[in-house]
């Protein structure tokens, strides 16, 4: 059923952006916050402050993984308060987000949203990760590294509801962070004693029961075969959120986006991608196009190995 086909529930109303509740209203991002311009030049600031990079951010949950000082950096920075909102400008970074708990300062390529009177800091870091405003964001300009525009941005209607019920929102959201974090540490934990299993197991250091006999030492290259990527590459690099085929490159990211094109597919699964610069690797098992050619595709030369196996190999 669609939006327009619902039912208005008792106590709520319709309007551009959808059904909300009678007592919120609706207003632009740029009229609840705005955009800070304060710059620190680390040669004359006399104040040494953490500076955060969007890399030391894990992406949606927030969480800061690291951070220099301001003295370690050659470019100027922007200044951040408690309580500000930091938001990725560029369009790799969209979803990198953090509520900062003390002053610092971070690139210049990340908006420092200040809250205006009568708005929560938590409710505006949560309401800058909704797909309404990372669609505006998505709006991006400049080819080499798009950015996107505080005047799209900033225009962008988005729901208001009282404060104490924005402070009651952030709270179950950061809950939410919370648990998200909690699992994200078990998991850690579970990669740990994976790699101490892989060790020993991958070696022929522990054998499994009912295994037997020696193992024999082949190269790499005596046991996989390789094939050049052009055929594969994508021919227009605009992603699609989902479409027909994933977009891969054997770095940490994998999947780049989505394409509709039906020509040029790897079928033949399946494989193991490897970059021929920083020789990071994937296991792959479904059709796919690659974004450029600094990688080779790796299959079996003999089916009587198993191309699985030889991929975990290659992470220890």
């Amino acid at each position: 059923m669609s939006e327009r086909d619902q039912k208005i529930p008792p106590g709520y109303r319709k309007n551009d952006i959808g059904i909300i509740p009678e007592d919120w209203e609706v207003k632009r991002l740029g009229e609840i916050c705005f955009p800070s311009n304060k710059r620190i030049n680390p040669k004359t600031s006399e104040v040494n402050y953490k500076c955060i990079e969007l890399e030391n951010i894990t992406p949606e949950t927030g969480r800061l993984i690291g951070y220099s000082y301001l003295r370690d950096s050659k470019s100027e920075k922007t200044l951040f308060l408690k309580g500000s909102v930091l938001f990725g400008k560029l369009r790799p970074y969209l979803r990198k987000y953090f509520l900062p708990n003390f002053e610092g300062v971070c690139s210049t390529e990340v908006w420092v949203l200040i809250p205006k009177d009568n708005i929560e800091s938590g409710y505006l870091y949560y309401l800058v990760q909704t797909d309404r405003i990372i669609s505006s964001a998505n709006q991006s300009i400049g080819t080499k590294m798009p950015r996107a525009e505080w005047n799209i941005v900033g225009s962008t209607y988005v729901p208001l509801p009282p404060l104490s019920e924005q402070r009651a929102i952030a709270r179950v959201l950061s809950d939410f962070d919370r648990l998200i974090e909690s699992l994200d540490r078990l998991i850690e934990k579970k990669k740990l004693i994976k790699k101490g299993a892989m060790q020993l197991l991958l070696t022929g250091k522990k054998r499994l029961p009912g295994f037997k006999g020696e193992w024999v030492r082949k190269r790499l290259g005596e046991v996989l075969k390789y094939e050049q990527p052009a055929k594969y590459i994508v021919k227009n690099t605009d992603y699609l959120e989902t479409g027909f085929v994933p977009v891969l490159t054997p770095g940490k990211t994998f999947i780049l986006g989505y394409t509709d094109e039906k020509e040029g597919i790897y079928r033949d699964v399946p494989v193991i991608i490897f970059d021929d610069f920083t020789t990071a690797s994937k296991y792959v098992d479904f059709p796919f196009k690659v974004k450029s050619s600094a990688m080779k595709i790796l299959n079996l030369k003999d089916e009587n190995n198993d191309l699985k196996f030889i991929y975990e190999k290659m992470q220890l």
